[in-house]
């Protein structure tokens, strides 16, 4: 029984997102909400873009550092992604562009 709940318990804790140590702050575009990216012009919106790829690179660099995935955005182009991010912004207005890059991200680590 003790195994059971163990392999349990192991199981479950791979579909459990990473928690952050403390509190940080995002800076730039990624603190505005996804309801004002969304609607941005196209300018606003490629330069939101580009602290997404920015973003990415950084997790890149981070797993590669840790010995993991250090190109989780490999098969993703840069279309796809902000569609997905239109996407998730779109059924989550009052989260940030911070928020939905983190959830981008796992999803492509999965």
């Amino acid at each position: 029984m003790k195994t059971i709940i163990a392999s349990a318990c192991i199981g479950l804790g791979v579909l459990v997102q990473p928690t952050l140590a403390g509190p940080y702050v995002t800076v730039g575009p990624g603190a505005q909400s996804c309801g004002r990216w969304v609607k941005a012009n196209e300018s606003s919106r490629v330069h939101g873009m580009s602290w997404v790829l920015g973003f990415m690179t950084a997790m890149n660099l981070r797993n590669s550092l840790n010995e993991a995935n250090g190109n989780v955005t490999s098969g993703a182009d840069t279309d796809s992604m902000e569609l997905w991010l239109v996407n998730y912004c779109s059924g989550h207005p009052l989260d940030d562009l911070n928020e939905a890059t983190l959830q981008l991200y796992f999803e492509l680590s999965k």
